[in-house]
């Protein structure tokens, strides 16, 4: 009894101890209230009982972690609003170019003479974007029609058969403003000097259409850097001269043809199809490797289209 009565007087001296040491640290004289109503709280025969500036340091951080949870909440919240919002744009932006394939089926449906003429006249519509969804929905469609354990090329659906052919055309078409920019590019470098030849290039820049502009950028760029990589693999596999005059081409073109200058002779086009671009090197429209593996006669397969696909069959009928 008498050494739990030692250890309990212990106790006691030592929690007395702290709040001395306390009240004597400099300027707690002036503190004396607050540190001894906070004591008065705890139990002072504990010897864990901790000093009013721990309490306070302890409150702090309880209050900095309240701070940071309701901080961290804040910030879920935001992500959560802008996936919300990036599903719904991906929605609509889905939509706008299924759109875009239901108008072109409809008229090679209604009267397939008027095809050429209508993909022709919404050229400036298939634009990268198109092109990827289309690719998209095909892996899409190709990938259903494997978990159904069917071979999508032997056994397509309608769908798979009207997307293919859709960009089969799309394709075609774009190639052949692919193949009218590679011929102006041809013209220019059979100029005989440096000089005329970044002059030549220099007007056609000028004079080009804003809807063309990205488009033929893209293809010049695409034939100085496939060439450059080919001499850099086999020189010998090309012209010196011919490799000079394009290596060449590729400085004039970033001289002549700037980012911001892109954009700026770009922006009326970009503004028409409802997409200003913040950078001049996001989506083009069709690779010159593309447009020359995409070869295939869109409007020759009337038959194959009437016969595959009826408005029943598509998911937007």
């Amino acid at each position: 009894k008498q050494r739990e009565n030692a250890e309990e007087v212990n106790k006691v001296k030592n929690a007395l101890g702290r709040i001395v040491k306390e009240l004597i640290r400099p300027g707690a004289q002036d503190l004396f209230m607050p540190i001894m109503s906070t004591y008065q709280e705890q139990e002072l025969h504990h010897e864990a009982t901790p000093t009013a500036e721990e309490a306070a340091a302890e409150r702090k951080r309880q209050d900095e972690l309240k701070n940071i949870r309701v901080m961290l909440a804040q910030v879920n919240n935001y992500a959560l609003n802008c996936a919300e919002e990036l599903a719904m744009m991906v929605e609509a932006s889905e939509q706008q170019e299924l759109e875009k394939v239901r108008l072109i089926c409809k008229v090679a449906m209604d009267d397939m003479s008027k095809l050429p003429a209508y993909v022709k006249s919404v050229k400036h519509l298939l634009n990268a974007d198109f092109i990827g969804f289309l690719k998209y929905a095909i892996d899409q469609e190709r990938e259903a029609i494997a978990t159904a354990n069917l071979d999508p090329d032997r056994e397509p659906s309608s769908w798979l058969q009207v997307l293919g052919l859709v960009r089969q055309g799309v394709y075609a078409e774009l190639a052949k403003d692919v193949r009218e920019d590679v011929k102006t590019i041809m013209y220019i470098l059979r100029m005989p000097d440096q000089e005329t030849r970044r002059g030549l290039l220099e007007l056609t820049i000028s004079k080009m259409p804003t809807w063309d502009v990205r488009q033929f950028n893209q293809v010049a760029v695409n034939i100085v850097s496939n060439l450059n990589a080919q001499v850099a693999q086999d020189p010998s596999s090309i012209d010196t001269e011919l490799a000079a005059k394009v290596a060449q081409m590729g400085i004039d073109l970033d001289d002549l043809l700037p980012p911001h200058r892109l954009d700026a002779l770009a922006r009326p086009a970009d503004e028409a199809r409802g997409l200003v671009r913040a950078s001049s090197t996001a989506n083009s429209q069709l690779s010159a490797s593309s447009a020359a593996a995409a070869g295939v006669d869109f409007f020759a397969a009337q038959s194959e289209l009437g016969n595959s696909a009826s408005r029943r069959d598509l998911p937007y009928a």
